[in-house]
């Protein structure tokens, strides 16, 4: 049964696109990731038909739409980051092109159409709400499908419409990169406003303009106009005489005392995808409980390879346990970090938005091993709320949340 069924009894045209990648998530990512892209087309296109908030874009095209700053007021940063993401993906599948997209690829793309569709539902259905424990499910997913003829020449037909649409821009873009402003094409500010750079050249941007899309224009490229290379520059000579004094030698004790952090976690970086297999590192990774014997063992191999000398592991440890050091190398394994929030999962009736803080917790520790429970109030958490861990859950799950990452991060000391 298909996970996208709260959106049956008033989004229908969604459901049908949603279910179409859903269906294929797993068996053809490509085309997962294109129906992904093509249902936040037709949910953004009806939310802007339909919520009176949202400004009017310069441009009728999904990366116009996302990046309207009334979008964001309205859905919250979190949904627009979803948005931009699925949009990223579908352009991949639309054309093609670089890094062929993977199961995981296109897993991730429907978990965050799952957030995006849940959130209009809940905010705009009529006949029946979803229900605030929903949650999206990877391992509900088909294995496998077969892709009929019929679905692979839709596909085709859509993927045609969408790449004739944005040819005029490509052009455009070709054409500026060519030129001498194309230079600035690589200066952030200069790229998140791109698309509106390049819909101003066109004919059909001019068509039917008005005083507010002008004013709209002028707000988001005025800060640009710096940049701009002029045509001529005027020759200014100066003719200083520096009055310099004798000098003087100055002793910097602290300078040079240190050691090369950069390289030392490099060589270490080394050390353990060399030894990974071994009993105390994977203890480590599995946050299993490590022993002060392990430790010494750690120690010693890392002396015996030339990786540390005694000074460089005394300062290391004064600023932090070993364990933890290398913890914050070897990261955490995700079945894990999964487990250790198993029992808080399955006691408490998570909404959405709380299971995905929950996951961006598991993500944060598989990659980074530890995590700060001060980062808890703080973006990409605060995303999904302003007042991050305490707007999303009660002050007692909150705490045990935070309980849950301390008896983690312990782990890696030793017992």
């Amino acid at each position: 049964m298909t996970q996208f069924a709260f959106l049956a009894a008033d989004f229908p045209e969604l459901q049908r696109h949603a279910v179409k990648a859903e269906k294929h998530a797993r068996s053809d990512p490509r085309g997962a990731c294109f129906w992904a892209r093509l249902t936040l087309e037709t949910a953004l296109n009806w939310l802007y038909d339909h919520e009176p908030a949202l400004r009017r874009v310069y441009s009728p095209t999904l990366a116009a739409m996302i990046a309207e700053p009334s979008l964001t007021a309205l859905t919250g940063p979190a949904i627009t980051r979803k948005a931009d993401y699925i949009k990223l993906q579908g352009n991949r599948a639309a054309h093609d092109s670089g890094k062929p997209l993977t199961p995981h690829d296109a897993v991730a793309t429907l978990r965050e159409l799952f957030h995006v569709c849940y959130w209009i539902a809940r905010t705009y259905a009529r006949t029946a709400r979803p229900d605030p424990g929903l949650r999206f499910d990877a391992d509900r997913l088909e294995a496998s499908v077969t892709i009929s003829a019929s679905t692979m020449a839709e596909i085709r037909k859509i993927e045609k419409a969408f790449t004739t649409a944005h040819a005029r821009a490509e052009d455009a873009e070709a054409r500026l990169r060519e030129s001498e402003e194309g230079r600035l094409a690589n200066v952030p500010s200069v790229a998140r406003e791109m698309a509106l750079i390049l819909e101003v050249q066109t004919e059909e941007f001019w068509t039917g303009i008005t005083v507010e899309m002008l004013d709209e224009v002028r707000r988001k490229l005025r800060l640009l106009t710096d940049l701009i290379r002029p045509e001529q520059r005027r020759d200014v000579i100066t003719n200083f005489e520096d009055d310099i004094g004798a000098g003087e030698a100055v002793e910097l004790p602290q300078v040079g005392d240190g050691i090369d952090k950069t390289r030392f976690t490099a060589k270490v970086r080394q050390f353990i995808d060399s030894h990974l297999n071994h009993l105390a590192l994977q203890k480590i990774r599995r946050a299993e409980p490590v022993t002060d014997m392990d430790l010494e063992e750690l120690q010693r191999m890392l002396l015996e390879h030339g990786i540390a000398d005694q000074e460089t592991l005394a300062r290391l440890t004064a600023e932090q346990p070993l364990g933890n050091f290398l913890r914050r190398l070897v990261g955490l394994d995700r079945s894990a970090a999964k487990e250790a929030f198993g029992t808080f999962v399955t006691t408490h009736k998570l909404n959405a938005d709380q299971t995905e803080f929950i996951d961006m917790i598991v993500d944060h520790l598989t990659d980074s091993g530890i995590v700060e429970p001060a980062s808890f109030y703080e973006s990409p958490f605060s995303d999904l709320n302003d007042m991050g861990i305490a707007g999303l859950f009660s002050q007692d799950q909150a705490g045990r949340i935070i309980d849950i990452v301390k008896e983690v991060n312990r782990t890696a000391e030793a017992a």
